[in-house]
């Protein structure tokens, strides 16, 4: 019979991880990889929501598509934020439909927000030209000096926070040169144009690349919660960290089959 995981188990080990209070977390997620946790999805967002307690904030990615960025964007699609679905898995979709919950006004790359600093995090984020930019939850939780990341039971294959170090630093490999027209529904109803700098598909990335280094410089830490797999990072030493790497190796990210040969 297969072990039950409570939510106040998970919450216990998203502290013994080093998760602390007072934390803002973005969080990408598998429920399956957790085991059998009772209350599914809305457990594991309430379990985190407890363990970073009331003065800390709880983030996840809610992309509404899945494939490539290209392809979503080239029917300009709608993206309603009261509404739309996320399809970043079942605790991503578990969170945004909190009543609680405030998600960025962006049509390919919102992130959900419960939590102290949800405004700060949401805010601005139609006002990026790119996907994960200066304004987006992802680079403002990088700037954060409470700031993490934890992967429940996926890769670094899955850190959305490398592709904002990829547009802020204009890596030589990542923009087509196309810009696209999307829109979003915002809470009041109104219709926003948003306009997204195309990224060049024909680039397969190797984001697990930096995982030793992390880890030699203390930044991450690897341990089970539940039956999953985790990774916690300190976000805005990370983003340093791997900001350095593509500095010295503009294609440091880049899979080694397209790497450029020297």
């Amino acid at each position: 019979m297969e072990k039950t995981i409570t939510q106040q188990q998970l919450t216990e080990e998203f502290g013994e991880l080093g998760l602390p209070r007072g934390a803002c977390v973005l969080v990408h997620s598998s429920l399956k990889s957790l085991g059998w946790v009772e209350g599914g999805a809305d457990a594991v967002v309430q379990a985190l929501i407890d363990a970073v307690g009331p003065d800390g904030t709880v983030m996840v990615p809610n992309l509404p598509f899945r494939g490539t960025l290209a392809n979503y964007l080239k029917d300009q699609p709608t993206f309603d934020v009261r509404t739309t679905p996320s399809k970043m898995g079942a605790i991503t979709e578990a969170l945004r439909r909190r009543p609680d919950a405030r998600r960025s006004l962006h049509s390919s790359h919102p992130a959900a927000v419960v939590g102290r600093l949800q405004e700060f995090m949401t805010a601005d984020h139609e006002k990026c030209l790119t996907t994960c930019g200066e304004h987006s939850p992802y680079r403002r939780n990088a700037n954060h000096d409470d700031g993490y990341i934890l992967m429940i039971g996926v890769t670094l294959g899955n850190m959305t926070t490398f592709h904002s170090i990829e547009e802020i630093e204009e890596l030589p490999y990542l923009f087509s040169g196309e810009v696209c027209t999307s829109y979003v529904i915002d809470y009041e109803g109104n219709r926003i144009t948003i306009r997204t700098r195309g990224y060049d598909e024909a680039w397969p990335r190797n984001f697990p690349a930096p995982e030793p280094i992390l880890l030699k410089e203390g930044l991450m830490k690897i341990a089970r919660v539940g039956e999953a797999e985790c990774r916690l990072m300190n976000a805005s030493g990370t983003y340093e960290c791997v900001t350095q790497l593509v500095r010295k190796d503009p294609y440091f990210l880049v899979a080694d089959e397209k790497k450029p040969r020297t």
